[in-house]
C-alpha cells in the first residue's frame, strides 16, 4: 500500500472520530441544559406558595326576605392577554361567589335574590422601561394590573312588587418591579385581591341597605 494511501486512511479515521466527538459533546451540552431547565421548573413548582381561601364567614350575614339565592356569572374569562384573572391565586369571580354564599342569607318564603356577576376582570398593562444606559442601573416598574368587579343584585318573583336592584363596583391597581419572581408576584396579586374585596364588601352592603331596605329582615 502506498504511503499516501496510508496517510489518507489515517486522516480519514481522525476526522471521523473528531466529528463524532464534536457531535457527542453537543449532545452532552444539550442534555445538561434540558436537565437544568427541568430541575429549575420542578423546584419552582414545588416551592409555589399556597394561599388561604378568601371568605366572609366572619362577617354578619345580610338577611333578606326571599326564598332563594341564585348566582349568575355573566363574566367569561378570555384566557388570553391582556387578561390575567385566571392566573391569580384566587380569581375574583371565585371570591364574588364566596361573598354571595357567605353574606346573603335568604330567610323568606317568596321570591329570589339574583346575584349577577357583570365583571371580574384583571388586565395587565406593560409599562415603558428606560432603555438607555442609565436604565440598566434602575429597578423599574414593568407591569400594572387593573382589577375590576361589578355586581348587580336583583330581587324578583315577589307578587305585587316591582323588581328591586342594588349595584356595586370596586377596583384596584397594582404595579410590580421588573424581574420579580413568580411567587412574589402571586403574593402581590393575593394582597391586591384582599384589598379589592374589602372595598367591594363595604360598597355592596351599603348599596343593599340603601336600595333593598324593604327586603331586609333585620335593618
Amino acid at each position: 500500500m502506498k504511503i499516501e494511501n496510508i496517510f489518507s486512511l489515517k486522516l480519514g479515521r481522525i476526522n471521523l472520530f473528531t466529528n463524532l466527538g464534536s457531535v457527542g459533546f453537543q449532545c452532552l451540552i444539550f442534555s445538561i441544559m434540558i436537565s437544568t431547565i427541568l430541575f429549575l421548573t420542578s423546584c419552582q413548582t414545588a416551592n409555589r406558595a399556597e394561599f388561604p381561601q378568601i371568605t366572609f364567614r366572619h362577617t354578619e350575614p345580610i338577611k333578606l326576605n326571599v326564598r332563594n339565592l341564585k348566582i349568575i356569572d355573566f363574566f367569561k374569562p378570555t384566557y388570553s392577554p391582556p387578561h390575567v384573572e385566571h392566573e391569580f391565586p384566587i380569581p375574583p369571580s371565585q371570591v364574588l361567589k364566596a361573598w354571595a354564599n357567605d353574606r346573603i342569607k335568604p330567610v323568606g318564603t317568596l321570591g329570589t335574590v339574583i346575584f349577577l356577576i357583570k365583571d371580574a376582570s384583571v388586565v395587565e398593562d406593560q409599562l415603558r422601561l428606560d432603555k438607555t444606559i442609565s436604565g440598566l442601573f434602575l429597578t423599574e416598574q414593568s407591569h400594572r394590573y387593573r382589577a375590576n368587579v361589578a355586581v348587580q343584585i336583583k330581587i324578583v318573583d315577589i307578587p305585587n312588587t316591582s323588581d328591586s336592584v342594588a349595584n356595586a363596583t370596586a377596583n384596584r391597581s397594582q404595579t410590580i418591579n421588573e424581574g420579580i419572581s413568580i411567587n412574589n408576584k402571586h403574593h402581590l396579586w393575593f394582597e391586591m385581591t384582599e384589598f379589592l374585596f374589602k372595598e367591594f364588601n363595604v360598597a355592596m352592603e351599603n348599596s343593599i341597605r340603601k336600595h333593598l331596605s324593604n327586603f331586609l329582615s333585620e335593618p
